[in-house]
């Protein structure tokens, strides 16, 4: 049987009646109390939130008398497969076995921090420092603010969400940061970094390979690069560009394995 995929659970609600009581599989999901609890416990039903990378939830209800009851939820991001029904108006997705939940790497989405970069100069100016307020951001029915209706900023640049209503405010540990979707066409512009007064520009990719990308629309020739556009302005003393992906790194490079391993070990039990 192919099962009808989904990363985006609020994409269930696109045709409800053609998906209500049907098995789907959501990709890429975390539970939100994973290692902290049981699928459900003796007294009765256990439910819990699934997660998806865009911060859209679904209720998982599991009975006491399921094989798995006693199981811990399971920590990190993964697949789940379920049976999707309806409950007063919401979702909520009920898994069949244990099998039909794998893929978990293990890591608490937002953990651990991006180790710091080859070449870091710590004597160096950031351009600039943004808290998105000076309290973590919060959900609003439910929902992430979009960047366009945000307006808790601190550092005095301007942010614009060109395309509009792609990016969003989201705070993941109490830190507060923009959320640019997977799968999305997305494009954020910074404003006000020459007036702010900085001087020494250091720009690098935050991508595993420092490929096409980091070599033309970052570090390229053409008018349009960050490059060409920052020395144009003619504002800067300096202004470096640090060819190097986050696969370079050797502490990125253990995350990758460590990942790998808690995928394969959750699949082998």
């Amino acid at each position: 049987m192919e099962l009808k995929e989904f990363s985006n659970i609020s994409k269930l609600s696109d045709d409800p009646d053609a998906n209500k009581f049907t098995v789907v599989r959501l990709i890429g999901v975390h539970f939100t109390d994973g290692g902290k609890a049981n699928f459900a416990e003796n007294s009765g039903y256990g439910t819990h939130d699934l997660v998806d990378q865009y911060g859209n939830s679904i209720s998982v209800r599991t009975s006491n008398y399921a094989a798995f009851a006693a199981t811990k939820l399971p920590v990190g991001t993964g697949n789940v497969i379920g049976v999707l029904g309806r409950f007063r108006g919401a979702w909520q997705l009920t898994i069949r076995s244990a099998e039909d939940i794998y893929g978990f790497d293990g890591v608490t989405p937002g953990e651990p921090e991006t180790p710091d970069q080859p070449g870091d100069n710590t004597e160096g100016t950031v351009i600039f420092k943004e808290n998105f307020g000076n309290s973590s951001v919060s959900k609003v029915n439910g929902y992430w603010p979009y960047l366009s209706d945000y307006t808790a900023f601190t550092s005095g640049l301007t942010f614009t969400d060109v395309i509009g209503k792609t990016l969003s405010i989201r705070s993941s540990n109490g830190v507060n940061n923009v959320w640019i979707p997977a799968g999305k066409d997305s494009d954020l512009k910074i404003e006000g970094i020459k007036a702010a007064g900085y001087t020494k520009v250091i720009l690098r990719p935050l991508m595993v390979v420092a490929g096409d990308h980091a070599n033309n629309d970052m570090a390229g020739e053409d008018a349009d690069s960050w490059l060409s556009q920052f020395k144009a302005s003619g504002a800067f003393d300096s202004i470096d560009c640090q060819i190097a992906g986050l696969g370079e790194i050797e502490d990125v490079q253990k995350l990758y394995v460590a990942h790998t391993k808690a995928a394969i070990d959750s699949l082998n039990g």
